[in-house]
Protein backbone atom coordinates (compact mmCIF):
# COMPACT_ATOMS: atom_id res chain seq x y z
CA UNK A 1 0.00 0.00 0.00
CA UNK A 2 1.36 2.97 -1.35
CA UNK A 3 0.37 6.98 -1.40
CA UNK A 4 1.39 8.70 -4.58
CA UNK A 5 1.94 12.21 -5.21
CA UNK A 6 -1.65 12.87 -5.79
CA UNK A 7 -1.89 12.05 -2.12
CA UNK A 8 -3.89 8.80 -3.30
CA UNK A 9 -3.20 5.89 -1.47
CA UNK A 10 -2.93 2.80 -3.87
CA UNK A 11 -2.88 -0.91 -3.63
CA UNK A 12 -3.57 -4.01 -5.54
CA UNK A 13 -5.22 -7.62 -5.42
CA UNK A 14 -4.49 -11.00 -7.10
CA UNK A 15 -7.19 -12.50 -8.52
CA UNK A 16 -7.68 -16.53 -8.48
CA UNK A 17 -6.92 -16.12 -12.40
CA UNK A 18 -3.84 -14.21 -11.86
CA UNK A 19 -4.89 -11.29 -12.87
CA UNK A 20 -4.52 -8.04 -10.50
CA UNK A 21 -7.18 -5.25 -9.47
CA UNK A 22 -5.79 -1.73 -8.93
CA UNK A 23 -7.21 0.33 -6.07
CA UNK A 24 -6.99 3.37 -5.03
CA UNK A 25 -8.51 5.82 -1.88
CA UNK A 26 -8.66 8.73 -0.36
CA UNK A 27 -7.30 7.20 2.99
CA UNK A 28 -6.08 4.08 3.89
CA UNK A 29 -9.64 3.51 5.28
CA UNK A 30 -11.30 3.55 2.03
CA UNK A 31 -8.79 1.65 0.25
CA UNK A 32 -9.15 -1.20 3.09
CA UNK A 33 -13.09 -1.51 2.54
CA UNK A 34 -12.44 -1.90 -1.63
CA UNK A 35 -10.05 -4.12 -0.70
CA UNK A 36 -12.64 -6.28 1.87
CA UNK A 37 -15.80 -5.71 -0.77
CA UNK A 38 -13.38 -7.81 -3.60
CA UNK A 39 -12.65 -10.66 -1.43
CA UNK A 40 -15.91 -10.64 -0.07
CA UNK A 41 -17.31 -10.89 -3.54
CA UNK A 42 -14.80 -13.16 -4.30
CA UNK A 43 -15.58 -15.96 -1.72
CA UNK A 44 -19.33 -15.23 -2.63
CA UNK A 45 -19.01 -15.78 -5.75
CA UNK A 46 -20.32 -12.77 -7.14
CA UNK A 47 -17.65 -10.65 -8.01
CA UNK A 48 -17.09 -9.59 -11.53
CA UNK A 49 -14.88 -6.62 -13.05
CA UNK A 50 -16.29 -4.77 -15.89
CA UNK A 51 -12.84 -3.41 -16.53
CA UNK A 52 -13.80 0.17 -17.13
CA UNK A 53 -16.37 -0.49 -19.85
CA UNK A 54 -19.37 1.32 -20.49
CA UNK A 55 -22.45 -0.17 -22.04
CA UNK A 56 -21.93 1.33 -25.59
CA UNK A 57 -18.06 0.27 -25.67
CA UNK A 58 -19.62 -3.13 -24.64
CA UNK A 59 -23.07 -3.34 -26.69
CA UNK A 60 -21.07 -2.03 -29.73
CA UNK A 61 -18.54 -4.86 -29.50
CA UNK A 62 -21.38 -7.55 -28.93
CA UNK A 63 -23.50 -6.11 -32.20
CA UNK A 64 -20.16 -7.06 -33.95
CA UNK A 65 -19.37 -10.41 -32.36
CA UNK A 66 -22.67 -11.90 -32.58
CA UNK A 67 -25.18 -10.18 -35.11
CA UNK A 68 -22.86 -9.36 -37.93
CA UNK A 69 -23.74 -13.25 -39.46
CA UNK A 70 -27.25 -12.40 -38.79
CA UNK A 71 -29.86 -11.09 -41.84
CA UNK A 72 -29.76 -7.05 -42.93
CA UNK A 73 -32.80 -6.77 -41.00
CA UNK A 74 -31.68 -8.39 -37.67
CA UNK A 75 -28.74 -6.70 -37.30
CA UNK A 76 -29.77 -3.69 -37.69
CA UNK A 77 -32.68 -3.80 -35.97
CA UNK A 78 -30.45 -4.25 -32.79
CA UNK A 79 -28.71 -1.59 -34.05
CA UNK A 80 -31.47 1.02 -34.25
CA UNK A 81 -32.47 -0.15 -30.59
CA UNK A 82 -28.61 0.42 -29.30
CA UNK A 83 -28.17 3.76 -31.18
CA UNK A 84 -31.68 4.94 -30.90
CA UNK A 85 -33.06 3.99 -27.66
CA UNK A 86 -30.47 3.41 -25.29
CA UNK A 87 -28.55 6.94 -25.59
CA UNK A 88 -29.39 8.06 -22.27
CA UNK A 89 -27.56 5.36 -20.79
CA UNK A 90 -24.93 3.91 -23.15
CA UNK A 91 -21.92 5.96 -21.15
CA UNK A 92 -23.18 3.97 -17.85
CA UNK A 93 -20.48 1.78 -16.72
CA UNK A 94 -21.41 -1.99 -17.13
CA UNK A 95 -21.39 -2.56 -13.12
CA UNK A 96 -22.98 0.56 -12.42
CA UNK A 97 -25.98 -0.11 -14.45
CA UNK A 98 -29.21 -0.11 -12.63
CA UNK A 99 -32.06 -1.80 -13.30
CA UNK A 100 -34.26 1.54 -13.07
CA UNK A 101 -32.10 3.06 -15.89
CA UNK A 102 -33.25 1.07 -17.95
CA UNK A 103 -36.81 1.00 -16.86
CA UNK A 104 -36.57 4.71 -17.70
CA UNK A 105 -35.61 4.08 -21.60
CA UNK A 106 -38.79 1.56 -21.60
CA UNK A 107 -41.07 3.80 -19.81
CA UNK A 108 -40.34 6.63 -22.39
CA UNK A 109 -41.72 4.58 -25.15
CA UNK A 110 -44.96 4.18 -23.35
CA UNK A 111 -47.70 3.37 -25.80
CA UNK A 112 -45.19 2.00 -28.28
CA UNK A 113 -45.46 -1.79 -26.72
CA UNK A 114 -42.59 -3.56 -29.48
CA UNK A 115 -40.21 -0.83 -28.86
CA UNK A 116 -40.24 -1.68 -25.33
CA UNK A 117 -40.11 -4.78 -25.80
CA UNK A 118 -37.16 -4.80 -28.21
CA UNK A 119 -35.53 -2.45 -25.62
CA UNK A 120 -35.55 -5.40 -23.15
CA UNK A 121 -34.65 -8.30 -25.45
CA UNK A 122 -31.53 -6.20 -26.89
CA UNK A 123 -30.18 -5.54 -23.41
CA UNK A 124 -30.93 -9.01 -21.81
CA UNK A 125 -28.37 -10.37 -24.54
CA UNK A 126 -26.09 -7.69 -24.40
CA UNK A 127 -25.81 -7.87 -20.63
CA UNK A 128 -25.57 -12.07 -20.75
CA UNK A 129 -22.99 -11.92 -23.16
CA UNK A 130 -21.09 -9.41 -20.34
CA UNK A 131 -21.61 -12.38 -17.83
CA UNK A 132 -19.91 -15.01 -19.52
CA UNK A 133 -17.13 -12.63 -20.30
CA UNK A 134 -16.82 -12.00 -16.49
CA UNK A 135 -17.26 -8.56 -17.05
CA UNK A 136 -20.42 -8.56 -14.60
CA UNK A 137 -21.78 -10.73 -12.11
CA UNK A 138 -25.59 -10.33 -12.83
CA UNK A 139 -28.45 -9.46 -14.88
CA UNK A 140 -30.15 -6.14 -13.77
CA UNK A 141 -32.48 -6.36 -16.94
CA UNK A 142 -34.10 -9.82 -16.28
CA UNK A 143 -36.87 -8.36 -13.74
CA UNK A 144 -37.30 -5.13 -15.77
CA UNK A 145 -40.96 -4.59 -16.27
CA UNK A 146 -42.21 -4.30 -19.87
CA UNK A 147 -46.40 -3.26 -20.13
CA UNK A 148 -48.48 -5.89 -21.73
CA UNK A 149 -49.80 -4.63 -24.93
CA UNK A 150 -53.80 -3.80 -24.93
CA UNK A 151 -55.91 -5.69 -27.15
CA UNK A 152 -56.92 -3.72 -29.88
CA UNK A 153 -60.55 -3.36 -30.88
CA UNK A 154 -61.25 -5.06 -34.32
CA UNK A 155 -64.66 -4.62 -36.53
CA UNK A 156 -66.11 -5.87 -39.38
CA UNK A 157 -66.35 -3.39 -42.47
CA UNK A 158 -69.18 -1.67 -43.11
CA UNK A 159 -71.36 -1.86 -45.86
CA UNK A 160 -70.40 1.45 -47.22
CA UNK A 161 -66.68 0.37 -47.17
CA UNK A 162 -67.22 -3.08 -49.10
CA UNK A 163 -69.23 -0.91 -51.83
CA UNK A 164 -66.08 0.88 -52.33
CA UNK A 165 -63.55 -1.69 -52.53
CA UNK A 166 -64.08 -3.21 -55.77
CA UNK A 167 -63.62 0.79 -57.47
CA UNK A 168 -60.75 1.33 -55.81
CA UNK A 169 -57.57 2.10 -58.39
CA UNK A 170 -55.73 -0.62 -57.82
CA UNK A 171 -52.90 -3.01 -59.51
CA UNK A 172 -53.35 -6.28 -59.89
CA UNK A 173 -51.26 -7.77 -57.08
CA UNK A 174 -52.23 -4.93 -54.52
CA UNK A 175 -56.03 -6.10 -55.55
CA UNK A 176 -55.27 -9.84 -55.40
CA UNK A 177 -53.69 -8.57 -51.81
CA UNK A 178 -56.67 -6.79 -50.66
CA UNK A 179 -59.60 -9.41 -51.77
CA UNK A 180 -57.61 -12.79 -50.31
CA UNK A 181 -58.07 -10.17 -47.02
CA UNK A 182 -61.15 -9.74 -47.52
CA UNK A 183 -63.02 -12.87 -48.68
CA UNK A 184 -60.78 -15.40 -46.67
CA UNK A 185 -60.51 -13.95 -43.57
CA UNK A 186 -56.31 -14.37 -43.21
CA UNK A 187 -53.70 -12.29 -41.47
CA UNK A 188 -52.11 -9.71 -43.58
CA UNK A 189 -48.51 -11.52 -42.92
CA UNK A 190 -50.04 -14.72 -44.17
CA UNK A 191 -51.25 -13.26 -47.42
CA UNK A 192 -47.27 -11.56 -47.64
CA UNK A 193 -46.00 -15.31 -47.13
CA UNK A 194 -48.03 -17.00 -49.87
CA UNK A 195 -46.34 -19.06 -52.85
CA UNK A 196 -47.93 -20.45 -55.68
CA UNK A 197 -47.63 -23.64 -54.49
CA UNK A 198 -49.99 -22.56 -51.44
CA UNK A 199 -52.83 -22.12 -54.12
CA UNK A 200 -54.85 -25.11 -55.08
CA UNK A 201 -56.87 -23.60 -58.20
CA UNK A 202 -58.40 -26.55 -59.27
CA UNK A 203 -59.77 -27.28 -55.81
CA UNK A 204 -60.39 -23.60 -55.14
CA UNK A 205 -58.06 -23.95 -51.94
CA UNK A 206 -55.26 -21.71 -50.03
CA UNK A 207 -53.08 -23.82 -47.75
CA UNK A 208 -51.92 -21.32 -44.78
CA UNK A 209 -48.70 -23.08 -43.07
CA UNK A 210 -46.71 -19.80 -42.87
CA UNK A 211 -46.16 -16.10 -41.99
CA UNK A 212 -44.09 -13.01 -43.02
CA UNK A 213 -42.15 -11.33 -40.24
CA UNK A 214 -40.64 -8.27 -40.34
CA UNK A 215 -37.66 -7.39 -37.67
CA UNK A 216 -37.87 -3.59 -38.40
CA UNK A 217 -39.13 -0.81 -40.88
CA UNK A 218 -36.10 0.47 -42.08
CA UNK A 219 -37.52 3.31 -44.41
CA UNK A 220 -36.44 4.92 -47.76
CA UNK A 221 -32.79 5.58 -46.91
CA UNK A 222 -32.51 2.12 -45.12
CA UNK A 223 -33.95 0.54 -48.19
CA UNK A 224 -31.54 2.30 -50.15
CA UNK A 225 -28.60 1.47 -48.45
CA UNK A 226 -29.70 -2.52 -48.17
CA UNK A 227 -30.41 -2.41 -51.92
CA UNK A 228 -26.65 -0.79 -52.71
CA UNK A 229 -24.89 -3.39 -49.82
CA UNK A 230 -26.56 -6.15 -51.26
CA UNK A 231 -26.06 -4.72 -55.24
Amino acid sequence: MKRQKSGLYRANISLPDKTRVYLSGKTIAELNQKKAEIKNNLMQGTYADDKGVTLRSWANKWLELYKTNKSYSTYHGYSNIIKNHLEPILDIRLKELKKSDIQLCINKQEGHYDIQRRIKLTLNQILEAAIEDGLLYRNVCKSVHVPVKRAEKRRALTQAERRVIPTLDLTPKERAFVYLLWYTGMRPEEVRALTINDIDFVRSEITVNKAAAFEIEIGRAGQQECRDRYR
